[in-house]
């Protein structure tokens, strides 16, 4: 009996610490360009990790195809129609072409710049 509550306790414990890094790990989708797409990519990419992970990337769309495969190999419960969007998305937004403006702010008073 006092063995079993021990496993139970050590369980319970591992459980609470995956919950509390799951809730803590900061989910940024407010920062990904708005386009459609958006909410798949924020829903199926950032539940195992965050933006940053794809958003420094420039990938082509068959490197897109090919990260999305490697992503559901992993786990990620993606349809066939939620992978074709998220390729869309990750494309047009951080493709080898896209071209994603940045907002770099100046000294207060000034206006900020718009880089593309």
């Amino acid at each position: 009996l006092f063995k079993t509550n021990i496993e139970t306790l050590k369980y319970s414990l591992r459980t609470l610490a995956i919950c509390f890094v799951v809730m803590t790990v900061p989910v940024h989708g407010q920062d990904l360009p708005e386009g459609p797409g958006k909410d798949v990519v924020i829903k199926a990419c950032t539940s195992c990790h965050g933006v940053d992970n794809f958003t420094s990337k420039r990938n082509t769309r068959e490197d897109w195809k090919s990260v999305v495969e490697t992503m559901i190999g992993y786990g990620a419960e993606v349809t066939p129609e939620q992978s074709e969007i998220i390729v869309n998305y990750l494309t047009k937004y951080f493709g080898k072409e896209a071209k994603v403006a940045r907002v770099i702010p100046l000294p207060p008073g000034s206006r900020a710049a718009v880089l593309k």
